[in-house]
């Protein structure tokens, strides 16, 4: 059974920057090309992604196309994990149990964590703080690696 990858979108924004991490991309271009690993899409993650390139100015056109490009060409290819009731039913305990421990974590951001929760994914990002008040999560960060 192959580890399911689920990067956060600033992992995928991280990869659009004319000089990106080198550790996030070395690392992403391995686990794209390992046969036990699958890279995934998150609903909640195309949808920010997506947002971000609405906002890009008109006057950077050159940089929404390289972006556009990239999303669509690439990003888009992978297969994409939508928010089921299992979801939802992880999403409102998460946000609960967060609550509870008095952290507030974004509707997004625990939505995506549902998701990877739901398929046993790890969920890759930068924003480890965000996320690491969630029983059960694997995170981790590719910038530190």
């Amino acid at each position: 059974m192959k580890q399911l990858i689920l990067p956060d979108n600033n992992i995928f924004s991280e990869l659009t920057k004319k000089q990106p991490e080198i550790n996030v991309v070395q690392t992403f271009e391995r686990c794209a090309k390992d046969r036990n690993k699958q890279l995934i899409l998150a609903i909640t993650v195309w949808h920010e992604l997506l947002y971000g390139l609405h906002n890009i100015k008109a006057e950077e056109i050159k940089k929404k196309e390289r972006i556009s490009a990239f999303l669509f060409n690439n990003v888009l290819s992978l297969p994409m994990y939508h928010y089921t009731q299992e979801c939802a039913d992880i999403h409102a305990k998460i946000r609960a149990e967060c609550r509870a421990k008095g952290k507030t974590l974004s509707f997004a951001d625990s939505q995506i964590a549902s998701i990877a929760l739901a398929n046993h994914a790890l969920l890759v990002t930068r924003n480890v703080d965000d996320f690491k008040y969630i029983d059960g999560l694997m995170i981790e960060n590719w910038f530190d690696n």
